[in-house]
């Protein structure tokens, strides 16, 4: 598997939930939504044809009331945590910080993800 099609299988995985997923950051994102950019490192060589990818991924709901935004945003993060597939590993949540885009504001929380690939 490539680093490419990791990234985009990571991006299929996370579509099953109840938000808009970018595999890649846009001109144009649509909140509730999971953005998905390379990690740091990005790619770990661990021995002959065995690496390890990171990706963190941005978790993001409109700050249009900080409360609702907030409950929102932990509900993302549950349904992450609870429906995640096996083949993920989740690292840890940032604490919730607010992104400004454009005009629209953001609460948003950062995470790493860890995919191993043979």
């Amino acid at each position: 598997m490539s680093v490419q099609t990791t990234r985009e299988a990571l991006a299929k995985a996370l579509k099953n939930y109840k938000y808009n997923v970018y595999s890649h950051p846009s001109e144009v994102m649509i909140a509730p939504a999971a953005v998905i950019v390379p990690g740091s490192p990005y790619v770990s060589i661990k021995g002959n044809n065995f690496y390890t990818v990171y990706f963190q991924v941005t978790l993001m709901v409109t700050n249009n009331n900080n409360q609702a935004a907030l409950i929102q945003l932990e509900r993302m993060i549950d349904e992450l945590i609870d429906h995640a597939p096996a083949w993920i590993s989740i690292g840890d949540f940032s604490q919730p910080t607010t992104l400004e885009i454009g005009s629209t504001e953001y609460l948003t929380t950062d995470l790493t993800i860890e995919l191993q690939e043979v």
